[in-house]
């Protein structure tokens, strides 16, 4: 729950962050990445994130039902 809230609020208090961590703050961010394809730009920078961000889910929800399996 915390991954994907993370990222959603950080982008609302994204003015409170230091100067020089905003850009790689900025590009954790969800509201970065969907608002470009939202105006229908599709960049591959946006492509990839969203790919590792449900990869990362796939791997997440397969390791958990591989552990109650054997557990």
């Amino acid at each position: 729950m915390v991954l994907c809230v993370f990222p959603w609020v950080a982008g609302m208090f994204l003015d409170r962050v230091p100067a020089d961590l905003v850009p790689l703050v900025q590009y954790l961010t969800f509201s970065y990445h969907f608002d470009n394809l939202a105006r229908g730009v599709f960049d591959s920078r946006d492509l990839v994130f969203w790919g590792s961000v449900v990869g990362l889910c796939l791997h997440g929800a397969v390791w958990t039902l591989e552990r109650r399996r054997l557990g």
